[in-house]
């Protein structure tokens, strides 16, 4: 017969009042309780991305990973249930155990995210100074409601071997540690309130190890900008990660821009594998020239940049027009060295014909990318490392050439298969 639901909450479940014999008998029912099927799904994610997927690892570099659990739901979406009885997958406090497998690490602090938990799980030293196993959590008074919930963020740090993190049932060493989490399901002499994974639910996923290999992050922004007479220079700068790992942070120089400019760059997205930066500035009418601004893109292990130059003419009046309002100019690809392809921006002076076309380093001309009448102002081309045939060519050092009327202009590049 089912008791009275259970209303105790953290003390249940700091020490389980569950004692030899009815454990074991316990773990047996489990075993045949057709709700064991029904299992909630806890995971960790290091990309930031809030879903458990292929760039879910962890890396040779200090790795910042998010606990998940799905208290509503299964893996596979269908609802979950309580172990026995009635009742709501409600969230009153969680635990959790972790253990590194093929390696070592540093444990950091823990934070939890979930709203008005303000209570923390009592640790000893070993979730601290160990180098294998984990185990933290927190409480609230006000049980939340059934559903999706990001538990805590905590940063792990590789010492030795090649580790990677799996959620675990129950930490070997202090020997009370567990995955679980309360809820308001009925408690029976057998069960308490408490669900716990190993016991009445398995569904985990953990980090995979490091790669091989962290690829640099990518990030694009125009090569040229020419704002109008007076206007706002805006433009969006994106960062991704071919290794679906998180880009860590965008950063830009600024510092060739006019003392006292209004330049503003602001970045959302970070800890995720695609993030954004937005940059503006008004140039005041003495403010005519050309200047660089570097945008940075970093990852775990490396980073990338990129130039973007800004063609100012300056405010002019209706009496006084512009002697020459755009230039002839050739950027240099991005990114660069690449593979498998790269981007060309190039600006004009005037409507002219114009030929952009690609040389070897002995001076034999490859492929022709532009060959026709362009109109004044910016533009952008792209190579995939393919010659007029569209055969593929080998690695090395390449010259981009463009050619407008009188004008020449050639970029160094390097193609890395």
């Amino acid at each position: 017969m089912l008791l009275q639901r259970s209303v105790v909450r953290l003390s249940r479940w700091a020490t389980p009042m569950v004692v030899g014999t009815a454990l074991r008998f316990a773990i047996c029912v489990a075993l045949v309780h057709p709700a064991q099927g029904l299992a909630q799904y806890m995971y960790l994610d290091s990309n930031g991305n809030g879903v458990h997927d292929a760039g879910d690892r962890f890396r040779t570099c200090p790795t910042r990973f998010d606990v998940w659990l799905n208290t509503a739901n299964n893996r596979n979406g269908s609802p979950a249930a309580c172990p026995v009885g009635s009742g709501a997958l409600d969230l009153s406090h969680y635990e959790f155990a972790l253990q590194a497998v093929g390696g070592t690490v540093t444990w950091g602090p823990m934070s939890s995210q979930v709203s008005g938990f303000s209570g923390t799980l009592a640790r000893d030293a070993r979730d601290t100074t160990g180098t294998v196993f984990y185990h933290n959590g927190a409480s609230s008074g006000t049980p939340q409601a059934p559903g999706l919930y990001k538990l805590a963020s905590l940063t792990a740090t590789l010492a030795t071997g090649s580790p990677r993190i799996d959620i675990i049932t129950r930490h070997p060493v202090n020997g009370t540690g567990r995955t679980s989490f309360g809820s308001t399901c009925a408690a029976t002499l057998l069960f308490d309130h408490t669900n716990r994974h190993g016991l009445t639910w398995s569904d985990v996923d953990g980090l995979a190890a490091p790669g091989p290999s962290d690829a640099r992050p990518r990030i694009t922004a125009p090569g040229i900008v020419v704002p109008t007479d007076g206007g706002t220079v805006g433009f969006t700068v994106t960062a991704t990660d071919v290794d679906v790992d998180p880009i860590l942070v965008i950063t830009t120089n600024m510092s060739a821009l006019p003392p006292g400019n209004d330049a503003q760059f602001s970045v959302s997205g970070a800890f995720t594998p695609t993030a954004t930066g937005t940059f503006t500035w008004t140039p005041t009418a003495a403010d005519s020239g050309d200047y660089v601004v570097t945008f940075t893109a970093t990852n775990c292990l490396d980073s990338f940049t990129r130039d973007t130059i800004i063609h100012v003419i300056g405010a002019v009046s209706s009496a006084q027009p512009p002697s020459n309002p755009l230039l002839n100019f050739l950027a240099a690809n991005q990114p660069n060295p690449f593979s498998p392809e790269t981007s060309i921006d190039y600006s004009l002076a005037k409507e002219a014909e114009v030929r952009v076309r690609i040389y070897s380093a002995n001076g034999r001309a490859v492929r022709t990318l532009v060959n026709s009448r362009m109109p004044a102002g910016p533009h952008v081309t792209s190579w995939n490392g393919t010659d007029d045939s569209g055969r593929p060519v080998a690695s090395g050092v390449y010259l981009c050439r463009l050619e407008s009327g009188s004008f020449r202009m050639s970029r160094r590049m390097i193609l890395l298969r």
